[in-house]
């Protein structure tokens, strides 16, 4: 049985990564802090303890197992450097102490993020110029940057999904408690934008694309259909009253 090393497993996506992949019949293993609230996942995954900003708790916890999935990240930071530090060099430090102790992984997945990529009036694909204007989105190109560059020592695949929602999301929450309450939330932003509900076949495309073992290095992964960001307000309007 193939085992998964997953970070980022105690967040929204994190959890129901879990479910799907132990569901498909992985063994998962989870790299989570001391601190995390771990009582979703007791009974469910194996833990390995350590963080990706110290690179030597990360040695033991990428040995024996087939696939990393890593999907912790900071999406909230006082500065710039907040968001390198964990999102830049701590996909760094996971590779390299991969690089050391695992060289025979099959697939090491990065899930960045549109952000990375650039705002357009029209969609992009995955070979166009890049060109974040977030600090966010400037970390996770970085960390791309550097996968692509070392992609010849471990295999990689980069996925960037868009905005993601649904039951367990806390990003999103203050908007639909806004609206509970009657607030008339309105958004000064015309052009349409990708959303992806959190739901089983989404999930089932997504891991099904990380770990093909021939699959290309970068991949957007976006719903069929594009919203505006008032047509998604509006729907949430309606499903309050």
């Amino acid at each position: 049985m193939s085992k998964v090393l997953l970070t980022g497993a105690t967040g929204f996506i994190g959890h129901h990564l879990v479910d799907l992949l132990k569901s498909e019949g992985f063994d998962v293993r989870c790299l989570v802090r001391k601190t995390s609230n771990i009582s979703k996942l007791v009974g469910k995954v194996e833990f390995a303890y350590g963080e990706v900003t110290s690179p030597e708790s990360l040695e033991e916890a990428v040995k024996g197992v087939d696939y990393i999935v890593h999907l912790a990240g900071v999406v909230k930071a006082l500065n710039p450097e907040g968001y390198y530090r964990v999102n830049t060099q701590g996909t760094i430090n996971l590779f390299n102490a991969t690089l050391k102790n695992n060289q025979n992984i099959k697939r090491f997945v990065f899930i960045s993020s549109q952000a990375a990529s650039r705002p357009s009036e029209t969609p992009i694909k995955e070979n166009e110029p890049s060109a974040p204007v977030t600090s966010y989105g400037k970390s996770k190109l970085e960390t791309e940057k550097f996968l692509n560059q070392n992609s010849d020592k471990l295999p990689v695949t980069i996925i960037r999904p868009s905005a993601v929602y649904g039951p367990g999301d806390k990003e999103f929450l203050p908007v639909y408690q806004m609206i509970n309450k009657g607030i008339e939330v309105l958004v000064m932003w015309k052009n349409e934008i990708k959303l992806c509900l959190r739901q089983r076949p989404s999930k089932k495309y997504l891991l099904s694309h990380a770990i093909r073992k021939n699959h290309r290095k970068n991949l957007f992964f976006l719903p069929p259909r594009s919203h505006t960001i008032n047509r998604f307000l509006q729907s949430n309007r309606r499903s309050t009253r």
